[in-house]
């Protein structure tokens, strides 16, 4: 398939089809954005996760593998 007949292709297709393929190459990594693009992301926008991004941010009660009240009479048949 030529360039040509792609291109034909791509504009027959509608906007929030081509939103989602532009963010699927993007996020594949073989679209590089420019700087300027980067700047409008903001501070603090990573392309992968960061490890310890969210420390202290998720609380887990003592209690979190107790069995629920409303569960009880389906328990222990």
């Amino acid at each position: 398939m030529t360039r040509e007949a792609i291109l034909q292709e791509i504009n027959q297709l509608p906007d929030d089809v081509l939103i989602a393929f532009l963010n699927l190459i993007k996020v594949s990594g073989m679209l590089e954005q420019n700087d300027s693009q980067k700047a409008e992301m903001g501070p603090g926008t990573h392309k992968y996760r960061t490890a310890g991004a969210l420390k202290g941010k998720i609380i887990l009660h003592e209690d979190f593998d107790e069995p629920l009240e409303d569960m009880k009479e389906y328990m222990y048949k």
